[in-house]
Order: structure tokens, then C-alpha cells, then sequence
């Protein structure tokens, strides 16, 4: 667990939070006890460990065979952030402003339903919502006033990212590409769109993951297996009047990383009832 801990506290300074990209000064309740101490909320079960430090740093890290935490280069971090929509329709944004972060709820190492709150640059507020509930994380968000920024509509976005975790794999040279793929051959991502379709995509292919082709009307369920985790599936789900989309730098296998973004429909969900799941199995 001394492990644990200090992978968390290396990825916490320079891994997404759970409210923002940046850093911002700490107003969460601290966790007093070994082997968690100074973290705000803490899940752990033998699929996979999650963690909130105090600057709200979300990290999930999957476990191995033997029941210990795999390295930093696999862990997944989970970020919460606020959105300004600009009229080209790209998004900008918003920092967090320093000192803002709070909640009325005690720190745990038993997390099961907590809250926390945090305003941008323009006063805006928003309001962060985590469950947990038999070994599924949920996590929701809205905005609670937008502030000054009155001219542009603002959103609430969770991003996941899935990191490149065959980067130190060996994959230079004709024997090494093939021993490479041969290992990710049964690596795959399985979509449900929001219209019922599916599809299944292969990580050893270039693709595009913004495309329409990947994204179709938006993502209601995405399920995600890889050989380096050890047969373990990562399974995502976008409640009701919310989707998944998929996003990536450019072009590139899905091997070699993605990010899956999250967002509500406010027309629909105005108080933000909405979730995305999270579940490891």
C-alpha cells in the first residue's frame, strides 16, 4: 500500500483533476490514517484502486494478478472540467481559480457519495458529484452559475483518458512489430451507440476517433479490453440525456492512446441528474 501511495502522489502532480488541469490550493477535508493520509476520498477493491487527493486529483489505478497496483504509466486519470462553447462551436477552458475547492462532506477511504465545489476564471461555479456503488464509480457534474461568462453557453465535461500503455514496449524491427501484434491482436474497444447500433474496433488500426464513422450520433456505452491489463475490461456508460465522444491528437491506432469525453444534455438535464459510470471486472 506504501506503494500505492506514492504512485498517487507522483501522478498527482502532473496528471488531469478531477475539477481542472491545474494545480489550485487545497480546502478538502484530509484523510488521517495510513497508508491514505492526505487524501480527500478513497475506493479500493481488488480490480482496481480510486483516488481523490486534496488538490481533487482523480486517479484509477487496475491491479495486477497478484493483487498489487500496476505502474503510472497505466493509470488512468479522470478529469472534471467546465466548458465554455464558443460560435465556431470549439470549446475553451475555463481555470480554476485558486482556493476554490470545497466540501461539506467528511474525507473516507470507504467513498460511496460525495460532492464537491470549485469556481473558473468569470465566477462561474459547478458543483462535482461521485458515487461509488458496488465497485462502480459514477461521476456527474453541473454548472451552478455562470458568473460573468453570460455571452457564450458553458457545459460540464468529464474526460477519461486511456493512456498509451505499450509505450515502452518494444516495437522496433520486423520480429518485435509482429511479437507486438500479435499481443494486442485481441485488443478492442466495443461501441453502442445512442441509437442502438454497434461497433467494434480493432487497437492495431489507424482510425480516426473524432469521425462520425466512431462517434455515430453519440456513445451510450463504451467497453474497453486490453492484454496489458490483464484480460480486465474497462466498461463505460453515459446515463440518460447524456453520450460519450471520442477524441484523439490525430490519426493514430487505438494503442496508442484516446481520451473519452462526457457531457450532458442541459436542454434535457438542467439540475445535472446524469452520470458516467465507471466499472472494472
Amino acid at each position: 500500500m506504501k506503494y500505492q501511495a506514492s504512485l498517487v502522489a507522483v501522478v498527482a502532480a502532473v496528471l488531469f483533476s478531477l475539477i481542472g488541469t491545474q494545480r489550485v490550493t487545497a480546502e478538502l477535508p484530509i484523510l488521517k490514517k495510513q497508508p491514505w493520509i492526505g487524501y480527500f476520498a478513497v475506493v479500493e477493491n481488488r480490480n482496481y484502486h480510486f483516488s481523490i487527493d486534496t488538490n481533487g486529483v482523480a486517479i484509477l489505478t487496475l491491479m495486477n494478478p497478484k493483487g498489487e497496483p500496476m505502474g503510472v504509466a497505466t493509470q488512468i486519470a479522470i478529469s472534471c472540467i467546465v466548458e465554455e462553447i464558443l460560435p465556431n462551436g470549439e470549446t475553451q477552458l475555463k481555470k480554476i481559480k485558486k482556493g476554490s475547492l470545497e466540501s461539506t462532506d467528511p474525507a473516507t477511504d470507504k467513498l460511496e457519495k460525495t460532492s464537491i465545489r470549485g469556481s473558473v476564471t468569470g465566477d462561474a461555479a459547478y458543483e462535482v458529484a461521485v458515487e461509488q456503488d458496488r465497485g462502480v464509480i459514477s461521476i456527474g457534474g453541473r454548472i451552478t452559475d455562470t458568473g460573468t461568462l453570460t455571452k457564450n453557453p458553458l457545459r460540464f465535461t468529464v474526460r477519461v483518458k486511456i493512456p498509451n500503455v505499450y509505450a515502452a514496449v518494444e516495437k522496433e524491427g520486423r520480429m518485435a512489430q509482429k511479437a507486438f501484434e500479435k499481443r494486442i491482436n485481441d485488443d478492442r474497444m466495443v461501441l453502442k451507440w445512442t441509437d442502438g447500433k454497434q461497433l467494434k474496433q480493432a487497437f492495431t488500426e489507424r482510425v480516426d476517433v473524432t469521425s462520425k464513422e466512431i462517434n455515430g450520433p453519440g456513445i451510450a456505452n463504451a467497453e474497453v479490453e486490453m492484454n496489458y491489463y490483464n484480460g480486465k475490461r474497462l466498461l463505460f456508460n453515459a446515463g440518460e440525456n447524456s453520450a460519450i465522444t471520442l477524441w484523439n491528437d490525430s490519426p493514430a491506432p487505438l494503442h496508442e492512446g484516446f481520451t473519452l469525453n462526457w457531457v450532458v444534455d442541459t436542454a434535457k438535464d438542467p439540475t445535472g441528474k446524469s452520470r458516467l459510470s465507471l466499472h472494472v471486472k
